[in-house]
């Protein structure tokens, strides 16, 4: 019934055995298909770390670009802000310029339009004395034709006609004289008439270049109020501009700061990641290590326990053949003990028939028969088998002590490999527990063997089934470890899901880094949209600037023609020139009227004589 339970708990022992042997090649063929996606997983990931690298170069390349043209732009806007300021002093200096050009222009206006008022009422004036002179010789005229018919009427009557000749002559000479003079006064006054439209012409002319300049100084007062409007806007959107270009540089230091941060978090994930592949390859390496040790000492153990088994089915036969010679050494010892009873009946009735027949001395030994002595040695040399099997049992027994030793050696060697494992400290304890026990079962079979000396033949049966138990015990043992093998496997197994969620973290955070890189990339096309706006509005500022400055050009240009524009001197000139004609005129005319009065004083002075005369 023993060897049947035995061979059911072998039968049991290999199948469970073989299981081990599927689940260890499922495990290998689980860490083979973990170690694939693990090296893929390690290749995707330095695909992706070196893809990181390049684009953190590049984004570090942009940033550098970023900040070379941030620095220009600060120079540039350094250098806008200079020409604006120059250009609000030229401005401001060219305005004031316009402003005193422009009251000085209105006070000369204001001038010249005096000065032709007075030179209107001086014409109207001048052209009433013309009239009045007209008419005053006409009449003049008239009256000397009348007196000089009557005085040559008179001077027919009363004197010669050779005086009367010659006074007629002289009175012809005379007229002449005073018909050029009328002819000459005419044609000043001719001449007078169209100085007088031209200088109309020259007044309306001067009249329409000061509407004129009016309407252009308003026009250059609404430009100037526009260009001060634009002034202002552009003022506006430069300043708009600078809050922008803060913002942008804000903007960009807090980019730089995220981007300095995503760099110090990749450098610290890609250090935590290169710890934990270097942690996780230990571990692969411990646990194929450790499977592979595993798989050895499954080896091992079905080697042992295939020997066992055979040594199991040899000391079986061995316990039967030692039952069976102990059933015939029993019955041969009981045949030989009864049979040794009767001899020593025998020697004990031959020794009183002897005792009585022949009384010998004290110091001589009884004569013993010879059978007798022949079964002595035969007994003693039995004895002297038995004990020398028994001594070859204690060997063999000693023999199995030493292999049990060596494979309870092993078993806890490879209890100590797996004992870096999270559950160390309960194994050692369950370690310590096996020795105290198998200390107490060798310290309880010493105790049994000091005790079973007398019968060693029972001895050795309790031995063997000791062993046999002992056996169970190693083969529970191995069950247990195999046990533990298991639970280890799924420990691996957890382990290995735990560092899957490790690496599915791993790869979220990089899709999370991905997404703050994207977003980071977006931001800096943001601001490079904001610097090329900058760069458009600045080139816009620029060209509105420079339009400014050919306004202002033409302002001057217009200030300068104003202040001295070659035809305004030639008017100035001419007017100047129609002044000094005017004076001459009126000079001449005053001679005129002298002249007339006095040919009247002498034409009354020479009526007088001639009446006188008569």
């Amino acid at each position: 019934l023993q060897f049947q339970d035995s061979q059911s708990k072998i039968d049991i022992l290999q199948s469970e055995v073989y299981d081990l042997r599927i689940v260890l090649q499922s495990a290998d063929k689980e860490l083979s298909a973990v170690k694939l996606e693990y090296s893929a997983f390690q290749e995707k990931q330095e695909k992706e770390m070196s893809q990181l690298s390049g684009r953190h170069m590049d984004v570090q390349f942009q940033l550098d670009s970023v900040r070379l043209e941030h620095e220009r732009v600060l120079e540039e806007k350094a250098s806008l802000q200079d020409d604006y300021d120059n250009l609000q002093e030229v401005t401001k200096f060219e305005t004031d310029q316009l402003k005193q050009q422009l009251q000085d222009q209105e006070q000369e206006a204001k001038a010249m339009n005096t000065e032709l008022c007075n030179l209107l009422k001086l014409l109207k004036t001048e052209k009433e004395h013309n009239k009045k002179l007209t008419l005053q010789l006409q009449e003049d005229k008239e009256n000397n034709s009348k007196e000089l018919l009557k005085v040559l009427e008179k001077a027919q009557v009363e004197k010669p006609s050779s005086e009367m000749v010659t006074q007629c002559q002289q009175q012809e000479a005379k007229l002449q004289k005073l018909e050029q003079e009328l002819a000459a006064a005419e044609e000043t006054i001719v001449s007078l008439k169209k100085t007088n439209n031209t200088d109309k012409e020259v007044v309306t002319d001067l009249m329409r270049q000061i509407q004129e300049l009016r309407s252009s100084i308003n026009h250059k007062n609404e430009s100037i109020n526009g260009l001060t409007r634009e002034l202002e806007d552009i003022n506006c959107k430069y300043n708009l501009v600078l809050a922008a270009k803060e913002e942008s540089k804000r903007i960009i230091e807090d980019q730089g700061k995220k981007i300095e941060e995503l760099r110090e978090s990749l450098e610290r994930r890609q250090i935590a990641d290169n710890i934990e592949r270097d942690l996780l390859c230990e571990d692969l390496h411990h646990t194929t290590d450790q499977l592979m040790r595993l798989t050895e000492a499954s080896k091992k153990h079905e080697s042992l326990l295939q020997c066992v088994q055979e040594e199991v089915t040899k000391k079986e036969a061995l316990i039967q053949e030692l039952r069976e010679q102990l059933d015939k050494t029993t019955a041969e010892l009981e045949m030989r003990k009864n049979e040794y009873e009767l001899k020593m009946k025998q020697i004990d009735c031959f020794v009183d028939a002897s005792s009585v027949t022949f009384p010998q001395c004290p110091k001589t030994p009884p004569k013993f028969d010879v059978n007798l002595a022949k079964l002595l040695e035969t007994h003693e040399q039995e004895i002297a088998y038995r004990r020398a099997s028994a001594i070859n049992l204690e060997h063999l027994v000693h023999e199995l002590n030493e292999e049990r030793r060596v494979k309870n050696e092993e078993i806890l060697r490879l209890k100590e490999q797996l004992s870096e494992l999270e559950n160390l400290r309960l194994e050692m304890q369950i370690l310590v527990e096996n020795n105290r026990n198998l200390q107490s079962l060798v310290e309880a079979q010493k105790l049994s063997k000091n005790s079973d000396q007398k019968h060693p033949d029972v001895q050795y049966l309790k031995e063997k089934e000791e062993e046999i138990a002992e056996e169970r015990l190693a083969k529970n043992k191995a069950m247990e470890e195999m046990l533990k093998i298991k639970a280890e496997l799924e420990k691996t197994k957890n382990t290995l899901k735990i560092k899957e969620n490790a690496c599915l973290e791993i790869t979220l955070e990089m899709e999370r880094t991905r997404a703050l890189e994207l977003k980071a990339f977006n931001e800096k096309e943001e601001i490079r949209s904001k610097l090329e706006e900058t760069y458009e509005e600045r080139d816009r500022i620029g060209k509105e600037m420079d339009l400014l400055r050919k306004q202002v050009d033409l302002l001057a240009e217009e200030n300068g023609k104003l202040l001295g524009h070659q035809n305004l001197n030639q008017k100035i000139q001419y007017i100047v020139k129609l002044k000094k004609d005017y004076t001459k005129l009126s000079e001449e005319t005053e001679k005129l009227r002298v002249e007339n009065a006095f040919l009247k004083e002498s034409k009354k002075c020479d009526v007088c004589r001639q009446h006188d005369q008569l």
